[in-house]
């Protein structure tokens, strides 16, 4: 465990769309000792918010920028990742490893610990943040060789459980627009979802079949998905930590032993 003072040094900026799981989401940081925390939760597409992080980030004096999404439960492996920036002075951004519902395996993905020099240099030139299926990707890739990005299988994370079904079939229509189905899915695995969920992937793939590529990760209206699922304010918060931890924590055990 990381000293608090050094977590002081941290400010967590969970980017928010509605997820079922945004207090769920908050609360993992939360238990974990992470007292700055900012939910960006208005109705901008990413690449908005993640222009408003570089900002903040530019405008405070925290040392460290952890930017999470609100459809992540994360778990102790992100201090792991905090130790390594702290460890590694030279690093600017740095991304571990999570465990997606849909995919049913590991990837490496959100959340990422960020120092302040790359998100100044964003803030101060916002043309390099594009409007595109894969922003973050994008931007990054536009700066390797300014500073030094690290991608590193420390576990901290899992994806895309407890959401409503309208953010499942826009998840899977964005992963559709970006090739990755059938590589990244098994389709046996897709099967075995509950019917909601199975109800939004198929929705996804009408919506892809009619619609063609789609530019951006802006979510569409699929809200009609969610009759008769249970609302945010049914999760049981304190409840739901246990679970998910112990989840996780079997995860962590499996991958690494």
């Amino acid at each position: 465990m990381l000293d608090q003072k050094i977590l002081d040094k941290c400010l967590v900026v969970n980017f928010c769309h509605g997820e079922r799981t945004e207090k769920l989401s908050d609360f993992c940081f939360e238990k974990l000792g992470f007292v700055n925390r900012i939910n960006l939760s208005d109705n901008s597409g990413f690449h908005e918010k993640f222009l408003q992080f570089s900002d903040i980030a530019k405008n405070s004096d925290f040392e460290f920028f952890i930017r999470n999404d609100a459809d992540r439960l994360v778990f102790d492996g992100i201090l792991d990742l905090l130790n390594l920036m702290l460890e590694e002075p030279d690093v600017s951004w740095s991304t571990g490893s999570y465990f997606d519902y849909l995919m049913n395996s590991y990837r490496i993905g959100t959340p990422s610990v960020h120092r302040k020099d790359c998100l100044v240099l964003l803030s101060e030139n916002k043309n390099m943040m594009k409007d595109v299926q894969k922003p973050e990707a994008n931007f990054a890739r536009s700066i390797q060789g300014k500073f030094k990005l690290r991608d590193v299988d420390i576990f901290t994370n899992l994806h895309e459980y407890e959401q409503y079904p309208s953010k499942i079939c826009n998840a899977f229509l964005n992963r559709l627009a970006r090739n990755h189905y059938p590589r990244l899915y098994d389709d046996s695995h897709l099967k075995s979802l509950p019917e909601h969920y199975r109800n939004a992937i198929h929705h996804a793939f009408e919506t892809y079949n009619e619609q063609g590529f789609k530019n951006s990760m802006v979510h569409q209206d699929f809200k009609f998905l969610d009759v008769g699922y249970p609302s945010a304010e049914s999760l049981d918060i304190e409840k739901k930590y246990e679970e998910y931890l112990g989840l996780y924590n079997h995860l962590k055990k499996n991958k690494f032993k």
